[in-house]
């Protein structure tokens, strides 16, 4: 009758002891939280410099990742454009020509079949080459009839153009496939090396971002060296001593990203400018899009992240040579 009585007054003359417990490392995290932030007010011109520091390294991957989504964007709009000619044999006739088109224009990967014949090719060539009086001393028509096709977005790509003239070009009635890939293999190619150089950027400066903040929380131990020893003789775990510098590179982290932020954002208000004009005069309606939200909270992360871990790698690394003797 007993045991079951004994067990539910022994938990709750231990709750409240495990209560205590919870809310003395609640504080203690406040404690230090709000500690940490009042060391960076204390030394303010420090402070500022590691800020802005970590700012302007957090601030220059940000911003080419965004210009780099501008351009992506932009030339998604040119692939887009992309087509291929179809050049139909000479004794494919107008009949055939139309049918052969509303045939390719069933297929899943092509949007737009364009059928030109032979009398519309040549009344085109007519007026771009300015040739006329040529054309005219020629007997027949030499051109043949064109169908100009224009891909499904998802086989806009360099690869998938490629293929899709290969296997178009053993269709029956069709003399040659022509598609100017050459310049679009170029841009790709020109995308791909931005996005390793701003891969490889991005990791250069994220371990100057923790350098920095490791070289700050090194010489704020330096300086408190005494009262962290004074705290471990009289008994201050490694936890409790180790928390405020935790804190310390979160702070530095965090401030870093928001000072990006700003950075980034003046960047682009300058930049808006004259990328509109530019674009304006390409006859273009393009706008320089800023950071989304999803970028705001990458940042925002990325500087808080690196400013924690890079207090817990130095702190791990030279708390531990701090012993009272």
């Amino acid at each position: 009758m007993t045991p079951p009585q004994t067990a539910k007054s022994a938990a709750k003359n231990l709750s409240p002891v495990a209560l205590s417990r919870l809310q003395a490392y609640g504080v203690n995290h406040v404690r230090a939280f709000v500690f940490s932030l009042k060391r960076l007010y204390k030394s303010p011109l420090a402070s500022l410099l590691n800020i802005l520091v970590i700012g302007f390294a957090l601030a220059l991957p940000g911003m080419l990742f965004i210009l780099l989504d501008n351009a992506r964007a932009v030339t998604e709009r040119w692939d887009h454009a992309a087509s291929l000619s179809l050049f139909v044999a000479h004794s494919v006739s107008d009949h055939e020509l139309k049918t052969l088109a509303d045939t390719l224009v069933q297929r899943h990967d092509i949007v737009q079949a364009q059928a030109l014949t032979r009398s519309e090719t040549l009344a085109e060539f007519r007026a771009l080459s300015g040739f006329t009086q040529a054309l005219d001393a020629l007997e027949e028509n030499p051109l043949p009839g064109v169908i100009v096709l224009t891909p499904h977005v998802d086989h806009q790509g360099p690869t998938a153009l490629q293929a899709l003239a290969e296997e178009l070009a053993v269709h029956e009635g069709i003399a040659r496939v022509v598609v100017d890939m050459l310049w679009l293999e170029r841009l790709h190619a020109i995308m791909q090396l931005a996005q390793w150089g701003v891969d490889i950027l991005t990791v250069l400066l994220i371990i100057t971002v923790w350098l920095v903040i490791g070289n700050s929380i090194r010489l704020e131990i330096h300086n408190r060296r005494k009262e962290i020893t004074l705290s471990k003789l009289i008994g201050a775990s490694d936890a409790f001593v180790r928390r405020p510098f935790l804190y310390g590179g979160l702070w530095l982290g965090s401030l870093g990203a928001l000072m990006a932020l700003g950075i980034i954002a003046g960047v682009l208000f300058l930049l808006h400018i004259p990328l509109s004009q530019l674009a304006a005069l390409y006859a273009h309606s393009w706008h320089l899009q800023g950071p989304q939200w999803h970028d705001i909270a990458w940042l925002f992360s990325a500087g808080s992240l690196l400013g924690f871990s890079g207090a817990w790698i130095t702190v791990a690394h030279y708390l531990h040579e701090i012993e009272p003797a």
